[in-house]
C-alpha cells in the first residue's frame, strides 16, 4: 500500500500507518522510504483534518519511542508545512511533534526553521497551540538547550507571559522555569528574572503560585539569577544565598527612591506652574500695552492724511458739527471719537 502512487487518504489507510511505523520501527531499526513518503502526502494532501493530525502524529510517535530513527529531512519541512495549517489541532500536533523531535533527535532540526516556527506558534490564534508551543519549548530548552541558544525563545516566552489567557501565562512560566533549571544561562542577561518577579504579582491565583515557586526553585539553584529582579523580602527568606536583610534594605532604598522621585515631580510641576503664571501675567500685560490708546501717534497719523480722508473718519465715527470743522479741528475731534471709543472697549 505504501508503494501505491496514489496513496489513499482515509482513516483506512492513515490509521495502519501511523500505528506500524513506531512498532516496526522498535522491531528492525528502519523505516523504509515509502513509509515516509505516505505520511508526507497524507499531510500534504489529505482534505480531513483528523487525518492530516494522524499522519503528524505517527512522526512524533517514531521520535518518542526510537529516537534517532528518522534520519529523512523531509520530514520535518511536512511538519514545518504542518504547522501552517488551517486546523489548529493539525498545528498543536506538530508543534508536539517538533517538541519530540529536539529533546529525542535533536539533530534533526539543526540548520532548519523548526525553533524559529515553533516561536512563532507562541502567537496563534488558538490558545490550545500556544501552551503547546511553550511545553514544547521549555521541554527543549531543558533536554537539548543549544537548539534554543540565540533563538529568541527566551525572549519570546518572556512575552509570552502578558498573553491574554491566563493558561498560557502559566505555560510561559514553566517553560522559563524548565529551562533556567537546566541551563540557567539562557536567562541570564536577559529580562526573564524580573519578568517572573513580575508575574508574582499576576492577577490569576494560579499564575501566581506558579511563578512563586519558579523564582525559589531557579533562586536556590542560582541565587545570582536574582540579584537585581527585585524579589520580595519575604520571598528572598526562602531562597539560600540570598539575604532578605539586605533585601530588605533594597526595598526600602527603592522606595526612598520612588517618593524622592515623586517630590522632584511636584516640585517641578509646581515650578512650570508658576512659570505659567508668570507668563500669563507678562501676556495680560503686553495686551494692556497693546490695548491702551496712544493719542499722540493717533493725531499724527490724522495729520498724513488728507481732509476728505480726516472727514470720512469722522463720518464713519459720527463726529458732529464735523461738515463746520477746518482740518486741524477735524484731527482733534476724530482723535477724541477714537479715545473715547477705546476707553469703552
Amino acid at each position: 500500500m505504501s508503494n501505491d502512487e496514489s496513496v489513499r487518504v482515509d482513516k483506512d489507510v492513515v490509521g495502519p500507518i501511523a500505528d506500524f511505523i513506531p512498532r516496526r520501527s522498535r522491531d528492525d531499526r528502519n523505516i523504509r522510504p515509502s513509509d515516509v513518503d505516505a505520511l508526507i502526502r497524507t499531510i500534504d494532501e489529505a482534505r480531513d483534518w483528523e487525518i492530516r493530525k494522524a499522519a503528524v502524529k505517527a512522526f512524533s510517535q517514531v521520535g518518542e519511542e526510537t529516537p534517532g530513527i528518522i534520519s529523512d529531512p523531509r520530514v520535518v519541512y511536512a511538519l514545518l508545512r504542518a504547522l501552517a495549517d488551517s486546523h489548529w489541532e493539525v498545528r498543536r500536533q506538530a508543534v508536539a511533534a517538533f517538541g519530540t523531535l529536539g529533546v529525542n533527535a535533536p539533530d534533526m532540526l539543526k540548520g532548519t526553521d523548526a525553533v524559529p516556527e515553533m516561536i512563532r506558534a507562541l502567537d496563534d490564534d488558538e490558545w490550545r497551540v500556544r501552551e503547546k508551543a511553550c511545553e514544547a519549548l521549555g521541554g527543549v530548552g531543558s533536554e537539548t538547550p543549544d537548539l534554543l541558544e540565540g533563538s529568541g525563545a527566551i525572549e519570546a516566552l518572556v512575552d509570552t507571559l502578558d498573553d491574554e489567557a491566563w493558561d498560557i501565562r502559566m505555560a510561559a512560566v514553566f517553560a522559563l522555569k524548565d529551562i533556567g533549571t537546566a541551563s540557567p544561562h539562557l536567562l541570564e542577561g536577559t529580562d526573564a528574572p524580573a519578568a517572573l518577579v513580575a508575574a508574582l504579582e499576576d492577577e490569576d491565583e494560579e499564575v501566581h503560585t506558579s511563578a512563586t515557586a519558579a523564582v525559589e526553585d531557579l533562586g536556590r539553584s542560582d541565587p545570582g539569577l536574582f540579584e537585581n529582579a527585585g524579589v520580595p523580602s519575604d520571598l528572598a527568606e526562602n531562597i539560600d544565598g540570598m539575604d532578605p536583610d539586605e533585601v530588605a534594605r533594597d526595598e526600602e532604598a527603592e522606595e526612598e527612591e520612588d517618593e524622592e522621585a515623586e517630590d522632584a515631580d511636584e516640585e517641578e510641576t509646581e515650578d512650570e506652574e508658576e512659570e505659567e503664571a508668570e507668563d500669563e501675567e507678562e501676556e495680560g500685560e503686553d495686551e494692556e500695552d497693546e490695548d491702551s490708546f496712544d493719542r499722540e501717534t493717533v493725531v499724527e497719523e490724522l495729520h498724513d492724511q488728507t481732509k476728505s480722508e480726516v472727514m470720512d473718519e469722522a463720518r464713519d465715527l459720527d463726529v458732529s458739527g464735523r461738515s463746520s470743522m477746518s482740518k486741524d479741528e477735524l484731527v482733534e475731534a476724530v482723535a477724541d471719537a477714537k479715545e473715547a471709543a477705546a476707553g469703552n472697549d
